[in-house]
């Protein structure tokens, strides 16, 4: 029997069913090697800031601990009346068909990573496993809540245990935890380490990290006016005119704000303006209370004018880029702003010069004040720099230079992607997990667990803000309710104390800076790894890449359709010798293996999508996790080689990592489940035969019946003789770049002729004649005319110069380029 700690019983809670039956079935079935935990409290330093005492806010049910095994938190669920759909677990009540939802993910996710983050204050670190214990209802797999199962790794599995387990529960245990020993890549613990934790582990503590209290204290410390922008309040107040310039954190906007108050004060009416609608949100909380401040983002100020010279129209796209400025302008020409002592604008590099016109032309008189920071516009937008305004207010910008707002690593950061022609001091001390820099292989699953994590630290989730750029989307079923989620572009000018940038390649250096800076604690940036390591991100990835190149080429790989089916053992059975087609026992089904020679799978997929060939699944060395099948349809030469996409990810009901449908729904996605019956096509492979035999054995043939092979063959077989004597990677990259079947077929031809011509000490040669030799090697060639595979060959001559592999010599002549040509080139 297990050793169970308290060893008296289950401890009473409100768990009367689920958790006494538990304990007596992991007590009986489990050996004496397991030590099993009941009913676990975690205290928090949050609950203890506004309660006089410590009291636990949550419990882990079962912390099971096993030497070879590792650990294992288990969260119990009692009750008959329990159901899930895919938006998760929920009761049924007793009155009605209401329901009432319940989230036993977060609830564990909270428990773990507290205990952990406290373990690791200690000094120890371990990787515990999750799992979810229904004792009394049998769930269904296909409709599991996103979380509760993981169908990324070899194995899919879910991390539910129900009812129908109740009779194997060991076996059921054992490979859960076998599996997360695995996914978390745990140590093996000793007896006495086991023993260890278990003694740290059930005296009561506080298991709480200190991460809010920090946020607090940053709050506190660096969210107050300062001396110096005290002074400046004073100076605005006493002048006419006003332009204030800093970089991000150094209180341009607490400053705004400062102002319009004390004008208000004064019995002066201001309006306030900013360009997002996000920050005029922000100020007008800021002012709710001063009758005199007025704020509005731009175009809300525009729909103002447009409703005061009764123009209804202004909800169009039209209207937005263009109307909403030309109403603006009958609008204050007519007094729409005649009302207002004070002009304040916030954000003012991003205003265009043709609002300034009319700003200042209304203001002509009153008082003028603008807050901007050059370097944050985004390249959509209309903006004016610190010199226009300097001119047309006849006044000398202010430059803040003391950044209070973010921690200092993040302030340093920052020069990465501006160097300002001022110094720029931040007072703060330098904390280096203020700021984190993950590259990943997966940035939704990455997310995910970091949310987990700054849960479990007890972060209130409203201090949390995930950042993208304007053209990528987060998933809601990512985010909890409660985080934000918002583009770059209409976060500009806020902050909150964590900010997530969940980063994109095409990302400019001015959205990482905007990014960046809107984080007052702490900042955590994900990249894509396979990203980083093919040169995206601009200066960051670069940065990052050069100073752990191995640790991003290993996550990178990750990724890879062909490192996820060489870790799935999809039960590959080689066919040919010289063609790289294969049967997968798993997913039955055919399968065009990438790797080896890389050129001999692009030309042979080009030739089996112009053939009769049953389905055929594919995929290049740069795939990631995505498949391209091969369809039964024979396409002619120039047609585009389009394949059907699938996703390769783990399947729950015949538990493998097998090709998932993107177009159909869940029920119907995966390729085996749907395909089960498919055998191997006997006739198929007897006519691949002959043509592997040929490949092997070309010498066998004679020159006539060469001739008269298919073309993708014939280049197949050339260009695999000369491999050594060309970049074949950079040559399968310009293979698929032509989605044209026959444009494929050109550039084979093209670089084969290169190269035998280069064996024959020939490195110039004419266009003309790579036609005419082609058409001689292969007379199949013959069915096209000479002028349509003319210009075919014209054109995979352009791209090979595109892709700077041949150089233009002049008229009708091209030369190899050293990358195309390489002694050292088989890759």
């Amino acid at each position: 029997m297990a050793i169970m700690y308290p060893d008296f019983g289950p401890k009473d809670n409100d768990s009367p069913v689920a958790e006494p039956l538990i304990y007596s079935l992991l007590k009986e079935q489990l050996g004496d090697d397991f030590h099993v935990i009941h009913s676990l409290p975690w205290l928090s330093s949050f609950v203890m800031d506004f309660h006089e005492s410590s009291s636990p806010i949550g419990e882990i049910d079962f912390l099971i601990l096993h030497e070879e095994l590792g650990i294992l938190a288990i969260e119990a669920k009692g009750g008959k009346r329990i159901r899930h759909d895919k938006n998760g677990f929920y009761y049924l009540r007793n009155s009605d068909d209401s329901v009432a939802r319940i989230n036993p993910l977060h609830q564990l996710r909270r428990g773990v990573f507290a205990i952990q983050k406290w373990l690791k204050e200690k000094g120890i670190t371990v990787k515990i496993g999750a799992a979810y214990y229904f004792p009394e209802i049998s769930t269904e797999s296909k409709s599991l809540p996103f979380g509760y199962f993981n169908t990324s790794t070899s194995k899919p599995i879910s991390y539910i245990i129900d009812i129908n387990h109740n009779s194997n529960l060991r076996d059921r245990i054992i490979e859960i935890m076998t599996f997360f020993r695995g996914y978390l890549n745990a140590n093996k613990m000793s007896h006495g380490q086991i023993l260890q934790l278990i003694n740290m582990i059930l005296p009561t503590e506080d298991y709480a990290p200190c991460w809010l209290s920090r946020i607090n204290n940053d709050n506190y410390l660096w969210l107050r006016l300062t001396p110096e922008q005290k002074n400046c309040v004073e100076e605005i107040l006493v002048s006419q005119r006003y332009v204030l310039n800093g970089w991000p954190g150094s209180g341009k906007t607490l400053i705004a704000v400062q102002v319009a108050r004390a004008l208000s004060e004064r019995g002066e009416k201001s309006l306030v303006v900013t360009f997002n609608r996000l920050m005029a949100e922000k100020l007008e909380k800021e002012l709710a209370e001063h009758p005199g401040c007025h704020v509005r983002n731009i175009h809300a100020l525009c729909r103002d004018a447009a409703g005061f010279i009764k123009n209804e129209n202004t909800f169009s796209r039209e209207w937005m880029e263009e109307g909403a400025f030309e109403d603006l302008k009958l609008g204050i020409d007519e007094g729409f702003l005649d009302g207002y002592d004070n002009l304040i604008v916030d954000e003012g590099q991003v205003i265009r010069e043709q609002v300034w016109d009319m700003f200042i032309g209304a203001f002509n008189t009153k008082k003028i004040v603008v807050m901007c920071d050059a370097f944050q516009v985004l390249e959509y937008e209309k903006s004016v720099d610190i010199s226009y305004l300097e001119s047309v207010l006849s006044v000398s910008a202010f430059t803040l230079t003391n950044s209070l707002r973010m921690p200092k690593q993040v302030c340093d950061r920052l020069r990465l992607f501006n160097k300002p022609n001022y110094a720029v001091h931040n007072p703060r001390a330098v904390e280096q997990d203020t700021l984190l820099e993950r590259v990943v292989p997966n940035q939704q699953d990455a997310l995910i667990r970091l949310l987990d994590q700054l849960i479990s630290d007890n972060i209130p989730l409203s201090y949390i803000t995930v950042l993208t750029p304007t053209y990528m989307s987060i998933s809601t079923e990512l985010v909890p309710q409660g985080v934000s989620v918002e583009s770059i572009g209409r976060f500009r000018g806020l902050e909150k104390p964590i900010v997530i940038i969940v980063a994109d390649k095409r990302m400019s250096e001015v959205e990482f800076f905007c990014g960046y800076s809107r984080a007052t604690s702490k900042c955590i940036v994900l990249l894509d790894a396979f990203d980083v390591k093919n040169g995206a991100y601009g200066r960051l990835g670069a940065d990052i890449y050069q100073a752990s190149s191995a640790h991003v080429e290993q996550e990178a790989s990750k990724s890879l359709t062909s490192q996820i089916v060489k870790t799935a053992d999809i039960q590959t059975v080689p066919l040919f010798s010289t063609l790289p087609l294969y049967w997968s026992e798993s997913w039955h089904a055919y399968v065009l293996m990438s790797g080896g020679h890389s050129v001999t799978r692009a030309l042979f997929e080009a030739y089996l999508a112009t053939h009769s060939s049953p389905k055929i699944f594919t995929w290049s060395e740069v795939s990631r996790k995505t498949l391209s099948l091969i369809s039964e349809e024979v396409r002619e030469l120039d047609d585009n080689m389009n394949h059907e996409n699938y996703e390769l990810k783990g399947c729950l009901t015949c538990g493998g990592v097998t090709p998932h449908s993107m177009i159909y729904s869940d029920d119907t996605s995966c390729y085996k489940c749907c395909h089960y019956s498919q055998v191997r096509d006997e006739s198929f492979e007897a006519a691949l035969h002959d043509i592997d035999m040929l490949l092997k054995t070309p010498h066998s043939y004679t020159p006539a019946d060469r001739k008269q092979v298919d073309p993708f063959i014939y280049a197949i077989g050339g260009l695999v003789r000369f491999s050594k004597k060309y970049n074949t990677k950079a040559v399968s990259f310009s293979l698929a770049s032509q989605s044209k079947i026959i444009g494929k077929l050109a550039i084979a031809f093209v670089i084969l002729y290169f190269v035998i011509s280069s064996n024959r000490g020939k490195y110039t040669v004419k266009v003309s004649e790579v036609t005419k030799e082609a058409m001689a090697w292969n007379s199949v060639l013959n069915d096209l005319t000479f002028n349509s595979w003319q210009g075919h060959v014209n054109d995979a001559f352009n791209v090979l110069q595109r892709h700077q592999l041949i150089t233009f010599v002049g008229s009708g002549m091209r030369s190899f380029d050293s990358r195309l040509i390489s002694e050292q080139s088989n890759t």
